[in-house]
């Protein structure tokens, strides 16, 4: 995942395809989700994921979610991850 100018780009594990996803930053924080994908799993289907990251320095530290897109009350998956940033 990359992310810049209010747009961040991904890719799916095990899929070539990179997609876009929008983000919002206030203060030392973003808050970000992307456009329905296919599901990871491959079991058919699209999710959305959403996540909230925190800046300290270089480092960020977040965690997210994935979910259905046809019911988005639903959570699929919950994850924890880590990175650093440039300046």
């Amino acid at each position: 995942m990359v992310c810049g100018a209010g747009k961040c780009t991904g890719t799916v594990e095990g899929q070539k395809e990179a997609y876009a996803a929008t983000y919002t930053l206030s203060g030392d924080s973003m808050i970000a989700a992307s456009p329905p994908l296919p599901s990871p799993s491959g079991k058919g289907g699209k999710v959305i994921d959403s996540w909230v990251a925190h800046f300290s320095g270089t480092n960020v530290m977040g965690t997210g979610e994935e979910k259905l897109a046809s019911k988005p009350d639903s959570v699929v998956m919950r994850y924890r991850w880590s990175g650093t940033r440039t300046q």
